[in-house]
């Protein structure tokens, strides 16, 4: 194991890019936007390790720390078709890092579609501990209708920095983005439009975006918040769908979220229109600490 240097970019890279090309919607990336992103600290070089057979690099990943809640993440997990020994190799080398900086958990965010992965860190003990469905919407072919009866989507006060969503954050509760997730991302430049508050305490619940750069391109984010809603599916559905209502009169016409599977929305947002694109599994390993 060895950790990537400037000099190997493309060696990363390659790995990277063949290990996800048969990802719905995966983008290659390339050697110059990854030297975007770690000139803009999206990614941090010393993060980022190849593991090598000889001189050949035979899979990549990211690991990064959360100081806070003590917990290390193992992200773009990604090996050359046809081999595990790397990804391995990987796994063991990053249950030791774990140990050494205190964290209490080692955890892996892996999409379910590149069953490899899912393999090899059961092959360690992590246990999947939650799932997540990434959903999208072509809202022109999708049942928007009138605005709803007592609208609840507040247009956002584009000076109000805290409706922001940040894709950086490595808390546990939000999955660490893949590096072209990352890339896109940021591409887009998301601005927020409208947003949905708690009625009693005035909490936010959802944000919807459109982005700066593709105005037709939207997003809606659900905070923790909205998570503790898990048994009014219904209200959530509809909040959603006000969101979307609002997008699509904002010029929107593309809308993509992503939900927890336990929320149990899948259904009524399939009836909608939305769509799942991808499947995301949460993998964790406990570490014992002296």
């Amino acid at each position: 194991m060895i950790p990537l240097t400037s000099d190997r970019h493309d060696d990363w890279l390659r790995v990277y890019n063949k290990g996800r090309d048969n990802l719905s919607g995966f983008v290659p990336i390339h050697p110059q936007e990854l030297g975007v992103m770690i000139r803009n600290q999206q990614c941090t070089q010393e993060d980022m390790y190849l593991a090598l057979q000889g001189r050949r690099p035979t899979a990549v990943a990211r690991f990064l720390q959360d100081a806070a809640s003590r917990v290390s993440f193992i992200a773009d997990l990604v090996s050359v078709p046809d081999t595990s020994a790397g990804m391995e190799a990987l796994v063991g080398f990053f249950m030791d890092l774990a140990r050494e900086n205190g964290s209490t958990s080692l955890t892996s965010w892996t999409f379910m579609a590149q069953v490899s992965t899912p393999d090899t860190l059961s092959k360690f003990t992590f246990d999947t501990r939650r799932v997540r469905h990434e959903m999208s919407a072509d809202l022109a072919l999708a049942k928007v209708t009138g605005p709803p009866r007592k609208p609840r989507a507040r247009e956002c006060n584009r000076k109000d920095s805290s409706l922001k969503i940040s894709f950086y954050d490595t808390a546990p509760s939000i999955r660490p983005l893949e590096l072209f997730e990352l890339r896109d991302e940021v591409s887009l430049d998301w601005q927020p439009r409208f947003a949905v508050f708690r009625e009693k305490s005035g909490g936010k619940l959802m944000v919807a975006s459109r982005s700066k750069h593709k105005r037709k391109e939207g997003r809606i984010d659900l905070t923790d918040l909205a998570t503790k809603f898990a048994k009014q599916n219904e209200l959530l559905s509809e909040l959603i769908q006000d969101l979307a209502f609002s997008l699509y009169h904002d010029g929107v016409r593309r809308v993509k979220l992503e939900i927890d599977a336990g929320i149990e929305l899948k259904q009524a947002l399939m009836d909608f229109g939305f769509e799942v694109r991808r499947t995301l599994l949460e993998m964790c390993l406990e570490i014992m600490q002296d």
